[in-house]
């Protein structure tokens, strides 16, 4: 029973109840940046402010629509159901919240729910189907022959507090307020965290090893980012939690934190930056005039973005030589500002310019020792605590690189 119960909860990635994205990092090798369907309305203390770049109007807020459940193929469990009366206990035990509304649950076979979710037509698509909760539909879908009698209780757990999540926070608006992939960590990393730490406290007298899916382990393929998004989503989004549990007030004080959601994920790997001295990103304003002075002919900008010390860590991690530094050389970020551009005439071609701040000089010396250690993959110039960096799928040779990176030293810094 403890066994399985450990299994279970190491197979929750399924439950991830945010938005699934590529990191950049996929990006530099050679597919293409999927556009954010967020509003991108500037929020100063997440986002830096785009001068002359690519905008769109703001449009009126509106209450997050809730869809009836497109249920064909699907069984709804009993209400009265034990395991699930008994999970939703438990979670209430734990957190102190009460749950507001029933959860309705579907039973599917993996088949079933396969092709369920094809009728659904709008591209959502789980890492498998052993189950999950939609915030949209404000139903959980669960496979119990993919996930077994044992860790279908675990399962219900971690996605019961989801649905708790979505009724006291509203998770929909939660994402829709974050306009950045480090926001977005950040965000999904809270969620995760705190659905994975009520797991722990509330089935840890059931089996102790429960605890293991808060520590954090390198994956085998670990110079692939992608393989590391639970370790940083679960493990360390726990660990944030428990931060929060031994300094504030306990899970009042995690709650809180939906409200003050993180802003980073610097905040998320160094909690006292959150509860503490609250350390803001560092604001980032490209001089986009000079930059456009500057680019090659045939460019122009697809997205911009603000990567994070986590997924800066990760692109480093990527090189086999500059592994082992990546933690050290991202510990120092403070900011960020990235611009990633694109061609008509070149569909898989991409150019990527990263404007980035470090909390010290000798923090972006680090930072650069580390890219000196990824070889000639990526060209960048340090000026005291700036950093500017070229990379391209293409080679632009050296001079181009250098008009880039001056034009780039012009961003406002704040």
């Amino acid at each position: 029973m403890k066994r399985a119960l450990l299994a279970a909860s190491l197979l929750l990635i399924a439950a991830c109840s945010g938005p699934k994205r590529t990191s950049v990092s996929d990006m530099e090798r050679g597919s293409q940046p999927t556009p954010s369907n967020k509003e991108e309305k500037p929020q100063p203390e997440k986002k830096p402010e785009v001068v002359e770049g690519p905008t769109k109007q703001p449009e009126p807020e509106k209450k997050p629509e809730v869809k009836a459940a497109q249920v064909k193929r699907g069984k709804l469990e009993d209400p009265a159901e034990p395991e699930q009366k008994r999970a939703l206990d438990i979670i209430e035990r734990v957190t102190g919240l009460k749950f507001k509304t029933p959860i309705p649950v579907y039973i599917y076979t993996p088949e079933d729910l396969t092709e369920e979710m094809k009728d659904w037509g709008d591209g959502y698509v789980p890492e498998n189907v052993m189950g999950f909760y939609r915030p949209d539909t404000k139903t959980f879908y669960l496979v119990p022959k993919v996930a077994g009698n044992n860790r279908s209780f675990g399962l219900r757990v971690h996605e019961a507090t989801h649905a708790l999540q979505d009724q006291h926070f509203d998770l929909i608006k939660l994402h829709e307020s974050v306009k950045t992939s480090d926001a977005d960590d950040a965000l999904t990393a809270l969620i995760e965290g705190h659905a994975v730490q009520v797991m722990i406290d509330g089935l840890s007298d059931l089996s102790p090893h429960v605890a293991k899916i808060a520590e954090v382990r390198e994956p085998s393929d670990k110079h692939n980012p992608n393989a590391w998004s639970t370790v940083f989503y679960y493990a360390m989004g726990a660990k944030f939690v428990q931060h929060l549990l031994k300094n504030a007030e306990g899970y009042p004080g995690v709650h809180k934190a939906f409200g003050r959601v993180p802003v980073s994920s610097e905040q998320i790997l160094h909690p006292e930056k959150y509860l503490g001295e609250l350390d803001l990103p560092h604001k980032i304003t490209p001089d986009f005039d000079a930059i456009k002075a500057e680019l090659p002919e045939g460019w122009k900008v697809k997205d911009v973005d603000t990567l994070g010390e986590w997924q800066t860590r990760l692109w480093i991690m990527t090189s086999e030589a500059a592994y082992s530094a990546a933690a050290d050389a991202a510990a120092g970020w403070g900011g960020d500002f990235e611009i990633t551009l694109v061609r008509d005439d070149k569909p898989q071609a991409w150019l990527k310019l990263r404007i980035t701040s470090w909390d010290s000089e000798s923090e972006a010396d680090e930072f650069c020792e580390a890219l000196a250690l990824m070889g000639t993959t990526v060209h960048y110039t340090q000026d005291g605590d700036k950093v500017l960096i070229v990379s391209s799928s293409e080679p632009l040779g050296t001079l181009p690189c250098n008009k880039l990176e001056r034009a780039m030293g012009k961003s406002k810094f704040e």
